[in-house]
C-alpha cells in the first residue's frame, strides 16, 4: 500500500484515468470546472484507496500552487535582460500570468531551455526554436503549447496571429491611399546557438503579397540586426536616398520609433512625404510624435489562449493538437496619409 507522505495526486490520476489537473481540481473543491458524477467518485475513490491526505502544513505560509501538484513552465527564445527590446513577448508573459491568476498551479518563466525543470506537466514555448529544441521540450512533456510559431502544426498546438492576412491588408490601405514605393523594414532572427535563420513570417508575407500587387522591388526590403529604436535609426538613415520608398511597413512599434526620430531628424515629412505603419500598438505607439499607425496584435489574449490551450490538453487529454489565430486590427493614426 503506498504511504500518505508518497501518494501524490499523479498516482491517483493514474489509478482513476484521468488528468492530474481533473485531480486536483476535484479534490481542492474547484466549482469553476464541472464533472460527471462518476468521474468525481472514481477520483475520490481512489485517493481514499491510496490514503492520499492533503499535504501537511508548515510553519511557514504556503502558497495555494504547492498544494495542486501541477507545475507549469513558460519558456522564452531570448535572454531574460533582451525583454525591454521585445516588449511583444512581455505582453504575452503578462497575458499568461493574469490568466494563471487565482490558479493554484505553480507558474515560473524561463529564458533558457537548461533551465526548465524537468518535472514540468505542461510548458508553454513562447517565440522561435530549433528543431533540435523543440525535440527536448517534447521530451520532457507531450504538453507542449507554442506561441508566435507553429513548428508542427499536425504535433503541438499553438497560438500565432495572422501576419499574412494583416500585411496584406497594411500594403492594400497604403496602395489605396497612393503610395507606389512601399518598402519593409524587418530583422534576422536566429535559433538554436545563434546559427540557425528563423524565417521571418512578416518578410515573407510582404514579399509574397508585394509581388502579387506588382509593387515589389529588392532595393526596398531592409534587414536589421537587433529589434532596438537605435537599429530602426540606423537602417531609415542608410534608407535616404534618391529611390527612397514613399512607405514603410516596420517590423515593430520598437523598431519604428527609431525610423521616426531618423526622418524627422532629417527633416523628412512624415507622412507628407513617407507614411510609416508598424506592428504590435504598444502603449508608447499613440503618445509618438507623429502618433503610429501600427497593427495591434492582442498579445495578452495571445499568452491567456495558450494558457487555455494548455490546460484544455491537461484536463481533457486532447488526442489532436489544436492551432489558434489571434486576429489583429489596424490602428490608423499620423504617421500614415
Amino acid at each position: 500500500m503506498v504511504g500518505l507522505d508518497m501518494t501524490t495526486i499523479k498516482d491517483i490520476a493514474v489509478k482513476a484515468d484521468v488528468s492530474i489537473a481533473t485531480v486536483s481540481r476535484i479534490l481542492s473543491g474547484n466549482k469553476t470546472y464541472t464533472f460527471s458524477q462518476a468521474t468525481i467518485d472514481r477520483v475520490r475513490n481512489a485517493a481514499a484507496e491510496l490514503n492520499y491526505g492533503p499535504p501537511r502544513k508548515k510553519k511557514q505560509k504556503q502558497e495555494p500552487a504547492a498544494a495542486s501538484g501541477l507545475t507549469i513552465a513558460a519558456v522564452f527564445w531570448f535572454e531574460e535582460a533582451q525583454e525591454e527590446d521585445y516588449l511583444y513577448y512581455r505582453e504575452i508573459r503578462r497575458g499568461m500570468e493574469r490568466r494563471f491568476a487565482g490558479e493554484a498551479i505553480s507558474f515560473s518563466s524561463y529564458y533558457s531551455l537548461k533551465h526548465l525543470p524537468e518535472n514540468a506537466d505542461g510548458i508553454i514555448a513562447v517565440g522561435k526554436f530549433s528543431a533540435a529544441e523543440v525535440e527536448r521540450l517534447s521530451a520532457i512533456t507531450s504538453h507542449l503549447v507554442f506561441v508566435d510559431s507553429s513548428p508542427d502544426p499536425l504535433a503541438y498546438s499553438s497560438v500565432t496571429a495572422d501576419f499574412f492576412d494583416a500585411m496584406k491588408s497594411i500594403i492594400r490601405y497604403l496602395i489605396g491611399t497612393g503610395h507606389k514605393k512601399i518598402g519593409y523594414i524587418g530583422k534576422k532572427e536566429y535559433v538554436g546557438d545563434g546559427s540557425e535563420e528563423y524565417p521571418d513570417l512578416k518578410e515573407e508575407s510582404y514579399k509574397l503579397i508585394a509581388i502579387a500587387e506588382g509593387i515589389y522591388h529588392p532595393d526596398y526590403l531592409y534587414v536589421i540586426e537587433d529589434p532596438t529604436p537605435s537599429a530602426g535609426f540606423k537602417i531609415a538613415s542608410h534608407s535616404m536616398t534618391e529611390n527612397m520608398p514613399d512607405a514603410f511597413i516596420v517590423f515593430s512599434d520598437t523598431v519604428a520609433i527609431g525610423v521616426l526620430s531618423a526622418f524627422q531628424e532629417a527633416g523628412v515629412k512624415i507622412p507628407g512625404d513617407v507614411s510609416i505603419i508598424s506592428f504590435d500598438d504598444l502603449p508608447i505607439a499613440q503618445y509618438t510624435f507623429p502618433s503610429l499607425s501600427t497593427v495591434k496584435i492582442h498579445t495578452e489574449h495571445m499568452g491567456a489562449s495558450a494558457v487555455d490551450l494548455l490546460m484544455g490538453e491537461l484536463s481533457e487529454k486532447t488526442d489532436f493538437p489544436r492551432k489558434v489565430v489571434i486576429p489583429y486590427e489596424i490602428m490608423i493614426r499620423n504617421s500614415s496619409r
